[in-house]
């Protein structure tokens, strides 16, 4: 292979970059002779990196089947105008829209375009396991594109309460030129972060405490509240505390996304 060759692992579905001229003979796992370039295309939904997408024309529909129990589906950073699952062993069925028009005054509702693009997340699905379940990113006319696709069961420890705070972590930089103090921006991917309390229902403490003590330092997906998008996340708990109040104190959880 030449330099700057790119390979496919078929095992394990990623792609490799040759990093000097005849290579041959040289394993993938020789770091000095190949760089890991990411997932193939296909496999980007499950690469666990938010940011990465499969991307194809108009739709993308792919079928998963658990293992075990699975009863919600969380799908990130998507492209499309609609994405519907189903579960033919058990009749389950459910399509949601990705068409977004949300504006905050009249002019920009007539003349801000409708965005085909966010997050799904899809609860309550019959846990059967072994059952297949299908999925299709629907976007006619345009790409369809999925972030990352996460499969599994999901436990509740209590009630979020208001006053959430959601933002991002940036890892993109920015250069100074020393002579003439132009800053120039290099734009990398950014992860999302959350801190917000929960009210653990009395008695639940000790199990709340048992799960989180038991997916710190997991990745993870979090539904910190299903009516907003904004909280839906991948990554890892950060600090967190659980009370034992009689006055109502509440856990505060910090989680960081990945990118």
């Amino acid at each position: 292979y030449g330099l700057g060759d790119i390979v496919t692992d078929l095992t394990s579905n990623q792609l490799y970059s040759s990093l000097v001229a005849g290579n041959v003979g040289n394993a993938l796992t020789d770091e000095t002779k190949w760089k890991s370039i990411g997932a193939t295309n296909r496999w980007k939904m499950f690469d666990r990196a938010v940011n990465s997408q499969t991307v194809a024309p108009e739709s993308i529909t792919f079928t998963l089947t658990p293992p075990g129990v699975a009863n919600t589906m969380m799908l990130l950073n998507l492209a499309g105008n609609s994405v519907t699952i189903s579960q033919p062993a058990s009749g389950y069925s459910k399509t949601k829209s990705l068409v977004r028009h949300e504006v905050s005054n009249w002019y920009d509702f007539f003349y801000q375009e409708p965005i085909r693009a966010g997050d799904a997340v899809f609860e309550a699905i019959p846990p059967y396991p072994g059952s297949p379940i299908t999925v299709t990113v629907s976007n006619p006319g345009a790409e369809a594109a999925v972030g990352l696709a996460l499969l599994g069961k999901s436990i509740t420890i209590g009630a979020t309460q208001w006053e959430l705070t959601a933002g991002v972590l940036s890892y993109s930089t920015a250069s100074t030129d020393p002579d003439t103090g132009s800053v120039t921006m290099k734009k990398r991917p950014n992860a999302r972060r959350m801190n917000f309390e929960v009210a653990i229902p009395a008695g639940f403490e000790t199990e709340a405490y048992r799960l989180l003590t038991t997916y710190t330092d997991v990745e993870i997906g979090v539904i910190a509240a299903t009516q907003y998008e904004m909280t839906y996340s991948y990554g890892f708990l950060g600090q967190w505390d659980v009370p034992l109040s009689i006055k109502g104190k509440k856990a505060p959880i910090e989680f960081r996304g990945l990118t």
